[in-house]
């Protein structure tokens, strides 16, 4: 008898989902879904339209609730961030002395308050374009001992849009998932942001509010013009443009050393050659000097050359990244020092596909926190 009642449930949940779809998604093929603004070309409303038409990969997610519990598995239909920007052609709007993107950023807030940052080095730099996805749908992953749920006219396989999580009504399947055997049956609401080069979900989205973007504050070192012998013996690590730490290698000489080589490919030049860098990670760097690392998720680490190239990095790809170390700060390449030019130490990062953000002879390492 329980059995009965648990398939009728489940065929109330799979009615009502089927039928808010088709009425939700033609609404939202008109009606704006989020906003992306700020350093754009025209401010934008993303609607359900303009996001199917995108192309689309499949992710398996884990998803963890407010209290950074597991709460379900699902596999999840997504665009690229990268694409989903194009939409509103990100630019800058003011000069801040650099003519580059690679020292913009991201905000994406979902409408419960969380935000996430991303650089936007790494939405457009990454080895996978689709590591930082929008989920336009998404469905259940069952376990194969689960029920089978379709003589009740339950389709386990079937996606549910973004805009029809709305009509799920899951208080339904509490007989069963009900918090003490089974853990309640959750499915996240509106479109959501995921991204698979973290190691955790601390950058997990829920129904996205607006993403907006972002420039850095204004270039104020003056930049050295022999490029060719530039060299910067002590970078400056600045927190906040307040505290500020000279690094040195006696300061990290006692620090993991870690090699990583590349065959390195630049957007404009191409090839670069096959380098091995040798260097120490920025996040125990930062770590070590870093005074209050409560706010730790919403800072973002803007490096600037001694020539004024600058590159910004997020908290997420430096501090939680599923490569481990993943930003060093390198002092020898093919196990020689750096030589002219190079600076005493430059920046190099695992996760890019992209060598751009890459940088000699680093002069000034600053860490900030967005509001």
């Amino acid at each position: 008898m329980k059995k009965i009642i648990i398939l009728t449930f489940c065929a109330i949940i799979i009615a009502l989902s089927t039928a808010g779809d088709g009425i939700v998604e033609t609404f939202y093929g008109g009606g704006s879904a989020f906003i992306i603004k700020g350093a754009v070309k025209k401010e934008t409303a993303v609607s359900y339209g303009k996001i199917s038409k995108l192309r689309s990969s499949v992710k398996r997610v884990k998803i963890y609730n407010e209290k950074n519990e597991y709460a379900c598995s699902l596999e999840m239909d997504g665009v690229s961030l990268q694409d989903v920007l194009e939409l509103a052609r990100p630019e800058k709007k003011r000069n801040d002395g650099f003519d580059r993107d690679l020292d913009m950023y991201v905000v994406v807030r979902g409408k419960n308050g969380k935000s996430a940052l991303f650089s936007y080095g790494e939405i457009i730099s990454a080895k996978d374009m689709n590591s930082i996805t929008i989920t336009k749908s998404a469905k259940h992953i069952f376990p194969h001992k689960h029920s089978d749920l379709s003589q009740a006219g339950f389709d386990m396989n079937k996606w549910t849009t973004a805009s029809g999580a709305a009509k799920l009504d899951l208080k339904n399947c509490a007989s069963c998932h009900d918090g003490k055997d089974q853990k309640p049956v959750y499915f996240p609401e509106g479109f959501c942001l995921f991204a698979a080069c973290d190691a955790s979900s601390a950058r997990f989205v829920e129904n996205i509010a607006e993403i907006e973007v972002c420039q850095a504050p204004k270039m104020t070192l003056t930049p050295e013009k022999d490029k060719e012998n530039m060299w910067h013996e002590k970078p400056a690590l600045i927190f906040s443009g307040k505290n500020t730490v000279e690094i040195t290698i006696d300061g990290v000489k006692n620090l993991t050393k870690f090699s990583h080589t590349e065959n390195t490919v630049g957007m404009g030049k191409g090839f670069h050659g096959k380098i091995a860098y040798g260097g120490y990670d920025m996040a125990q760097i930062i770590k070590n000097n870093l005074q209050d690392k409560t706010e730790t998720p919403k800072m973002y680490v803007l490096v600037t050359a001694a020539d004024g190239y600058r590159s910004l990095f997020s908290a997420g790809e430096i501090f939680d990244s599923l490569y481990g170390p993943n930003l060093f700060l390198a002092d020898t390449e093919n196990e020689k020092e750096l030589q002219k030019s190079g600076g005493k130490f430059r920046i190099f990062i695992k996760s890019d596909f992209f060598v751009d953000r890459s940088i000699r002879s680093v002069k000034e390492i600053s860490c900030e926190y967005y509001k």
